[in-house]
């Protein structure tokens, strides 16, 4: 300890640690979350078809999110590929090797999950327009 009995810690960085112990103990319990979501999804069988996924989904999603999903313009679907879109990616296999899937959807060979999940959100849009 310095002469003067203060502690080398910096001014401020002990009122820290709780914080940094809760972000540490959220991000251990989000990646189980995730882990368990994922681990739950594979005991599902996963869709072979975009038709397929389109169905699930709309099995899935509450009236009000179908309802907004159709309201939205075509060119803002992508404004959805990070939360809806990392669902579907996630919950339909598609980073877990479902190429049945990302092939249907994209009729391409080493179609990206990206692009898949996509596909599926558009498929899903005009099915919705009906």
């Amino acid at each position: 300890m310095p002469p003067n009995g203060t502690s080398h810690v910096a001014a401020g960085a002990e009122p820290m640690r709780p914080l940094l112990l809760r972000c540490a103990l959220l991000l251990i319990v989000s990646t189980a979350s995730a882990a368990a979501a994922i681990a739950e999804s594979q005991h599902r069988p996963w869709p072979k078809s975009c038709a397929e996924a389109v169905a699930r989904l709309s099995r899935e999603l509450p009236p009000d999110e179908r309802r907004r999903l159709a309201a939205m313009p075509e060119d803002k679907l992508i404004l959805l590929h990070h939360g809806f879109g990392t669902h579907i990616r996630n919950s339909l296999g598609l980073w877990q090797g479902n190429r049945d899937l990302a092939f249907d959807c994209t009729k391409q060979r080493a179609a990206h999950p990206d692009e898949a999940s996509m596909a599926i959100i558009r498929a899903l849009w005009q099915s919705l327009q009906r």
